[in-house]
């Protein structure tokens, strides 16, 4: 039951980093310095969204800190460093972009400094390689869900807004399309790391949560292509100001975005199991 509630918490604990940290990235990232409008247009969103997972990712600390009190100097650190992010949280929009950049990164930094990488004899070149993982992962997976629950409901009741509104997905895009790199090359360092051999994919917890976290990145990964390949070409249609066929753009990306979300949710679910689970290098000690 433990190992269970465990699996919760730390479920609670990195889907709530992705999705603030990701909201953050999207803003400091994706977004012309000309949005500022379409920002304010959702500024209730905005602080309804960072409310929600800012409470989330404080209740899933504190449940996991009560089921594994940290062990090590690194843990420490990464709670300390979590507790200062979330004093943070509510930063507006309007302030400077590095200091929005800083607190995104700040989030995905206090995950990684309690990671299993974290707890390794040379932890820090393998966190910082989780560090990169999980921030790519922020901007991809929890950026999709902010674009589509945050962004683009406020626009399609303002059509002024949809020609940024496509400027900032079609940006978003971009930078997803070379996060799945990022993503893949640190994923392949860090599985190798706790992976020793192939059969242990088939053969242990581990491995199989490996495989089903892979399992779920293909249906993502499909929808991102699909935003890169089919809407972001319509994204010129948004800048023409052809209202009709905007809206249809922008409804049609809130129902494909939100669906590549909740696969997230279910990716990162996986991903946080691989954190709680022996990995095959500990079991072979």
């Amino acid at each position: 039951m433990s190992s269970l509630a465990l699996l919760a918490a730390r479920s609670v604990v990195v889907v709530a980093v992705c999705a603030l940290a990701g909201g953050l990235l999207v803003e400091n990232l994706a977004t012309p310095v000309q949005a500022a409008d379409m920002w304010r247009a959702a500024a209730s969103r905005r602080r309804r969204w960072l409310r929600l997972w800012a409470i989330a990712l404080a209740l899933g600390s504190l449940v996991e800190r009560v089921l594994q009190p940290p062990s090590y100097l690194q843990a420490e650190l990464g709670l300390v460093a979590r507790l200062l992010a979330l004093m943070a949280v509510g930063i507006s929009p309007d302030s400077p972009r590095w200091s929005r950049m800083g607190l995104a990164l700040l989030l995905t930094a206090s995950r990684s400094l309690q990671s299993r990488s974290a707890q390794l004899p040379d932890w820090l070149l393998p966190t910082v390689a989780d560090w990169l993982h999980l921030s790519f992962s922020a901007l991809w997976l929890g950026g999709v869900g902010y674009l589509a629950v945050v962004a683009t409901p406020p626009a399609l009741r303002a059509p002024q807004h949809l020609p940024m509104l496509g400027r900032v997905v079609e940006r978003f895009s971009t930078l997803a399309v070379a996060g799945v790199l990022v993503l893949g090359i640190t994923g392949i360092a860090q599985s190798a790391g706790f992976v020793v051999e192939p059969r242990a994919l088939v053969t242990t917890d581990y491995g199989r949560a490996l495989l089903l976290k892979l399992a779920l990145s293909l249906p993502v990964l499909a929808l991102g292509a699909f935003h890169h390949l089919v809407i972001r070409p319509r994204l010129n249609v948004w800048h023409r100001r052809f209202e009709s066929a905007a809206h249809e753009a922008a409804r049609r990306f809130v129902t494909t975005a939100s669906a590549e979300a909740l696969l997230a949710v279910a990716l990162l679910i996986a991903a946080a199991a691989l954190t709680v689970l022996p990995a095959v290098s500990e079991l072979n000690r």
